[in-house]
């Protein structure tokens, strides 16, 4: 594992917004009426605006770039770096760590993370700038979330004392967390289901997360031995890190959050 060559404080992050669209329907667009969820209206602003309005707002982004736009908004966006996409967002980050290979460290978002705000970029990146990982991970504790977002659907792993929704924040920090993303292309199908992707690490911490008895620090340190990198995660303190709009619901509920309830519910 690479534990040398910190980051020095201070050090800008190059950012890359993940906005292509998987294939098949697009819900969320179709509700909102327009051609992709990258544009799907939060607030009377579209959801990557808003995205880019808090990447550009804090004081640890450098070079913003968008991946995977659609063509026919490209024009809405000028000034920015577009980068093409592929046909997975694990493809796509495989894709973007290729480009971007001597802008590191790295910050990836995506575009339906519709309440990022400066402040939650700040804290991430200064708190990646202080590890020693190859790759960090943001996540938020699950109690926190539901006490201001009841009833919100999320994607959860349960652990030993807490249970975990992911924030959509990667800070690849050194050449070596790319083997990360060609790793997630193996498992990318298997994103909705916990204990599949608790299986990459052996049927023994499988039995420990049913168990209850895997933590995430745990869970970390065994997918870093497995792929031979240093994984972190840090812990966000704001429950808004932990929503994107992957439904037309979570849809509703941002909107309704920031005070612009939607008419047709």
């Amino acid at each position: 594992m690479n534990t040398t060559d910190s980051i020095v404080p201070g050090t800008l992050f190059t950012a890359a917004v993940m906005a292509g669209e998987r294939k098949g329907k697009q819900p969320v667009a179709d509700a909102a009426g327009v051609c992709c969820k990258a544009m799907v209206p939060v607030a009377g602003k579209p959801m990557l605006r808003r995205v880019l309005d808090a990447l550009r707002a804090s004081e640890l982004i450098g070079e913003i770039s968008i991946v995977g736009l659609p063509r026919e908004v490209e024009d809405l966006f000028p000034g920015l770096k577009l980068l093409p996409g592929k046909n997975s967002p694990c493809a796509s980050a495989c894709h973007v760590l290729e480009l971007c290979s001597e802008q590191l460290p790295l910050l990836v978002t995506t575009a339906d993370h519709a309440l990022l705000t400066a402040e939650m970029v700040d804290f991430f990146c200064q708190k990646a700038a202080r590890t020693d990982a190859d790759l960090v991970v943001a996540v938020a504790a699950i109690d926190t979330n539901d006490t201001q977002f009841p009833g919100l659907k999320r994607t959860l792993k349960r652990f030993r004392g807490q249970a975990y929704s992911g924030c959509n924040l990667y800070a690849f920090m050194r050449p070596a967390a790319r083997v990360v993303p060609e790793h997630w292309l193996q498992v990318e199908q298997k994103r909705k289901s916990a204990w599949r992707v608790i299986s990459q690490l052996g049927w023994v911490s499988v039995l420990s997360y049913l168990l209850g008895r895997l933590s995430l620090e745990d869970a970390l340190a065994k997918l870093s031995a497995k792929l031979g990198v240093r994984i972190e995660a840090v812990v966000m303190p704001f429950p808004e890190a932990a929503i994107d709009v992957d439904t037309v619901a979570d849809w509703h509920i941002v909107n309704r959050y920031l005070g612009f309830p939607l008419e047709v519910e």
